[in-house]
């Protein structure tokens, strides 16, 4: 989708549609939740994960016994629909994007400090993260920052309905302040990787155009995405005094 905005490709665009399409098949929807079964999967899928329906999440693989609903998946399908639903006005993509911006609120809770859990299983009634500590909190708050940045500010997710102006700033706010993988001594994002981690970069960048305010915000965003470029260039040979 990043392609069709810059190219305006109509090829783009429907292998765009293609893949959502694709996606689709290993997402949660209403009628799966409904029956507690997926065509995809062998698995029982349950109806909620402490209170919150399972609605909108995404499936980590197409292993019909694997039960795993994975943040990551369900806010690059997020981010995905929210592109289409911009490209295309089909409100099915926003209906897409509403229910699994909700999952990653009200499951994944990746609005909480640290970024919430990682995968979930689609047949246990509660919601304890499977994975563990790992950097997969930046990857799919990467992705559901993107999302975000392209949804109106208008638009409601969640149970308590909050408006994606609102989780904009909220989100950036507690990622940069409570995620321990922002909080590098060397002021980069450390994954591990020795280079950062572009999910949360780009996610970042992109809301930051779509924030607005307050401006002490702005300025600090702003300071941080100029950090992560020259720290990046430096340590890949290409930053020049």
């Amino acid at each position: 989708m990043r392609a069709y905005q810059v190219y305006q490709d109509s090829a783009m665009l429907n292998l765009a549609i293609q893949v959502w399409e694709y996606s689709r098949s290993y997402t949660v929807f209403p009628g799966n939740v409904a029956s507690g079964t997926i065509p995809t999967k062998s698995v029982n899928v349950g109806k909620t994960c402490s209170g919150a329906t399972l609605v909108g999440g995404m499936f980590w693989v197409s292993d019909v016994n694997d039960p795993t609903l994975y943040g990551a998946n369900t806010a690059m399908f997020f981010a995905l629909s929210a592109y289409l639903a911009e490209a295309t006005g089909n409100t099915t993509y926003l209906s897409a994007a509403t229910d699994s911006g909700a999952f990653m609120i009200d499951v994944i809770q990746v609005t909480s400090p640290g970024n919430g859990a990682a995968s979930i299983s689609a047949n246990a009634s509660g919601c304890g993260d499977i994975w563990g500590l790992g950097s997969f909190r930046l990857d799919h708050t990467g992705w559901f920052m993107e999302g975000l940045a392209i949804l109106p500010g208008s638009t409601t997710l969640g149970q308590q309905s909050v408006s994606v102006d609102t989780l904009r700033s909220n989100i950036v706010n507690i990622t940069l302040a409570a995620n321990t993988l922002c909080n590098a001594p060397n002021g980069i994002v450390n994954t591990g990787k020795g280079a950062g981690d572009s999910t949360i970069v780009q996610g970042i960048g992109a809301l930051y155009h779509a924030l607005q305010g307050p401006a002490d915000l702005l300025t600090y965003v702003g300071s941080f995405l100029s950090v992560q470029s020259v720290q990046h260039n430096y340590i890949c040979g290409n930053y020049t005094r």
